[in-house]
């Protein structure tokens, strides 16, 4: 249970927000876990809805609570690619991604994850961002050879989520990884979600 006592509740939770009777009965039941929540490159697209977001992720690690932030881009990504005339094939909702894509896919969400760690710190919220190119979190393998490089995770690295754990961070983590070769690989960001959260 968190230390917090109703005072300190008061002062955190928004005044259109739950009561701080619902506040401590999620308390209750979720201090000990981790909150993984995975957000769309949309969102990002819709000011309101990522200051929003950053702000509730801001209120649950003031209550005590330990959340992970899974981004995808794939707006973000397909303006990029229309801006630069390249078009975009889809098989069963996933990005075929070639070697020049898989450039710009990566410069696109590594972008993105630091406006997400920004905005964090900005509130003075400690956050980490992970990626590809930095603190690399995810191993994979190709998903088939018609997608090109969008790869399905094999492994985790725990031992760095745990390292963000005891920093007290908020992991801000970009749908990419790396395979055997550091080759960079598009994730679709569910998939992410789901073998992250059930490795910890």
């Amino acid at each position: 249970m968190s230390l917090l006592k109703e005072e300190d509740l008061i002062n955190i939770l928004p005044k259109n927000g739950p009561t701080v009777e619902e506040t401590i009965k999620y308390l209750e039941k979720y201090t000990q876990d981790f909150i993984i929540i995975k957000m769309g490159g949309s969102v990002l697209s819709n000011k309101n809805l990522f200051n929003n977001l950053i702000q509730d992720i801001v209120i649950l690690r003031k209550l005590g609570l330990s959340v992970f932030l899974i981004h995808g881009g794939g707006s973000k990504i397909s303006k990029k690619l229309n801006d630069l005339n390249i078009q975009s094939n889809f098989i069963d909702g996933l990005r075929v991604t070639d070697d020049k894509i898989i450039d710009i896919v990566e410069d696109v969400l590594v972008e993105f994850n630091k406006e997400i760690v920004d905005a964090l710190k900005n509130q003075s919220c400690s956050a980490k961002g992970i990626s590809s190119k930095e603190n690399n979190l995810i191993i994979v393998k190709p998903e088939n050879d018609i997608l090109g490089f969008v790869g399905k995770p094999t492994k985790i690295h725990v031992n760095t989520i745990n390292e963000i754990i005891k920093a007290n961070e908020v992991p801000v983590i970009a749908s990419l990884g790396l395979d055997e070769k550091n080759q960079t690989f598009n994730i679709n960001a569910d998939s992410v979600a789901g073998a992250i959260a059930k490795k910890i």
